[in-house]
This record gives structure tokens, sequence and C-alpha cells, in this order.
């Protein structure tokens, strides 16, 4: 590195460096071995094929040649094909899910508001028997207080403690403001 500029020369990134040149070399193998295990003995064979019966390897040359296209044609078409079914296929089955999933949805919405429903009316029916039980408590016990220990017990149970400090300042503003009122207005009426 000098004057802040990168040396071209210098391993900059030795380990790419490394990583290309072993995929050069695994490269020159894979070709050496094709050539010497495939490429090589299938021309001999050829050559060999071709001397003895001359006429059948021109007609399998040409053959060969002529069906060339038609071959690839072929595959290219097939492979067309397959691409094309399996990504109608893939669009129709995410579509039917989508369209199975919706309606389900739909149909959990609606047994959800039944659920729902039912709750409320079963929470509603054990509130109220609950109240009417504790309402014939106070009314039939000795122990109990009447209608107005039921009231008392009823409010305090359900009405939470917060609602309950708001009421009875809203309550006591009312009355206040009442009083101040009356009082104002008896000494409009002294005037």
């Amino acid at each position: 590195m000098e004057n802040g500029k990168l040396d071209s020369s210098s391993d900059v990134y030795p380990t790419m460096n490394d990583g290309l040149q072993q995929a050069a070399e695994y490269m020159r193998t894979l070709q050496q071995r094709f050539q010497s295990s495939v490429w090589t003995p299938g021309k001999q064979r050829s050559r060999v094929f071709a001397d003895a019966h001359p006429i059948t390897a021109i007609f399998l040359g040409i053959f060969g040649a002529l069906a060339l296209v038609p071959v690839a044609s072929y595959l290219i078409f097939m492979a067309f094909v397959l691409v094309s079914c399996v990504s109608v296929a893939l669009a129709l089955a995410i579509g039917f899910t989508l369209f199975v999933g919706f309606w389900a949805g739909v149909f959990l919405f609606f047994t959800l508001l039944l659920v729902l429903c039912f709750t409320c009316l079963a929470t509603a029916a054990a509130l109220g028997f609950y109240l009417f039980y504790r309402l014939i408590f106070h009314v039939q016990s000795e122990d109990g207080q009447g209608v107005r220990g039921w009231a008392y017990e009823t409010k305090n149970r359900l009405v939470p403690s917060g609602v309950q400090q708001y009421a009875d300042n809203a309550q006591k503003k009312a009355a206040d403001y009442y009083a101040t009122a009356k009082e104002q207005s008896l000494k409009l009426d002294q005037m």
C-alpha cells in the first residue's frame, strides 16, 4: 500500500484468490477426467464402428444431425409444459387454500360470535341466580339485612371501588351544586 492506494500486486484477498485457484484446478481435473474416460474412448469406438459399418455410421450421423432440432424442441416443449403445469397447479393450490381459508375464517367468526352470545347469556343467568339467591338470603335469614343490605352488598361486590368513589364524588358535587344554587336563589328572593 503506497500513499493510501491499494497495490494491485499485493494479496488483498488471499483467501478469495486461493478459492479461485482451487476452483480452476478442480475444473481442469474434471475436464481431464471427462476427456480421458468419456470423450477419447467414445471417439475411438465411433471410429472403429465407422470403419466396420460405414453406411450405418453415415445414416446415424445424418439422423443425429436432423433429429437434433426436433429432439431439442421436444425437450424444450416438455420443460415448458412441466413448468406451466407446476405454476398453474401451485397458483390453483394457493388460490384454493386462500378461498377455503377465507370461508373457514367466516365460519370461525360466526361460531365465535355465537359462543360470545352464549357466554354473555350464561354469565347474565349465573349473575342473576346469584343475586336472586343473595336477595332471598337477606330477606328471609335472621343474619340478612333486607333489601337495603342486599343492595349494599351487590353494589360493593359488582361495582369496582374506583367507579364507586367516582360516583360518590359526583353525587357530592351534585348535592353541593344544588345546595349552592338553592342558597343563591334564596338570597335573590330576599333582595
